[in-house]
């Protein structure tokens, strides 16, 4: 009998690895996303390490990120440590909301005088604005 089935496509994945600025915690994040939202995500994220916003007390623990590495065209990780928690990549997803979650927090708190928020309140929106559209994977 002839089978009718797709051929083995391969889902393409990239990575960004960020270096974390503090020493305390993990040293990196790995992020992986779909090759379909890199024209999108690196972009965003290129713009938020140079942004005022990428200091401890608003981004926390990722406090002052670099960008390392981007690592295109991979269609399969393999982690062989589980122990090291930068062993594991995290989706865009979940990266994503852990920063919309964040700056969220930074609106919400009642401690933050509006004069200081509003030397950066347009990057504020702006990446509030594109980190839901990553969160919800609608690039």
């Amino acid at each position: 009998m002839f089978g009718f089935r797709k051929k083995n496509q391969s889902y393409h994945l990239l990575i960004l690895k960020l270096e974390k600025d503090a020493n305390e915690g993990k040293a990196f994040y790995q992020v992986y996303f779909p090759a379909e939202a890199a024209g999108d995500f690196v972009p965003l994220m290129l713009r938020l390490q140079r942004s005022k916003l990428n200091t401890k007390e608003i981004l926390g623990e990722l406090a002052g990120f670099t960008i390392l590495t981007q690592i295109e065209d991979l269609q399969k990780i393999t982690v062989l440590d589980h122990v090291q928690p930068e062993a594991e990549p995290i989706s865009y997803h979940d990266f994503a909301n852990v920063l919309l979650n964040r700056l969220n927090n930074l609106l919400s708190e009642e401690e933050s005088p509006e004069d200081e928020l509003a030397d950066f309140h347009e990057d504020l929106v702006f990446f509030i604005g594109e980190l839901t559209l990553a969160k919800d994977g609608s690039f």
